[in-house]
């Protein structure tokens, strides 16, 4: 019988197999990491966009909100200066009534009154006579 031989090559090509599919590999990952970088600067200036975009509405949302709360701010005002133009239409409305009453009162006043005359002479009355003194002085 002759002498086997040892198996040596098969580890070799074993090893010499996995060193080709780990440079491929190496190869495909190194054009690959290019192409995404390239891709990824290609896409800078949408995604630059995009941020600004985000940041407008963000800006945007807030200008919204801020208008919405004044305007709910101004619509109460109305609703509260609403009811007081009411009440105050209403207090126009008696003094309108009042006015009316005293415009009717007025119209029938006569047109003028006779006053009696004045007397054209003023009668003068003398001062009293007094017989009295005082203890002001001492005597």
């Amino acid at each position: 019988m002759a002498a086997r031989r040892p198996l040596l090559h098969l580890p070799l090509a074993v090893a010499a197999c996995t060193a080709l599919y780990s440079g491929t590999l190496a190869v495909v990952t190194a054009f690959q990491a290019e192409h995404d970088a390239a891709l990824a600067a290609e896409r800078a200036p949408l995604v630059a966009a995009a941020a600004r975009a985000n940041s407008e509405r963000r800006a945007t949302e807030l200008a919204v909100r801020r208008a919405s709360r004044a305007l709910d701010r101004a619509s109460a005002g109305y609703s509260d200066t609403a009811g007081v133009a009411a009440d105050f239409d209403a207090l126009l409305a008696i003094l309108a009534a009042r006015v009316e009453d005293a415009t009717g009162a007025a119209a029938r006043l006569p047109s003028s009154v006779r006053l009696p005359a004045a007397p054209s002479s003023v009668a003068r009355v003398a001062a009293p006579t007094t017989q009295s003194t005082t203890g002001a002085s001492g005597k």
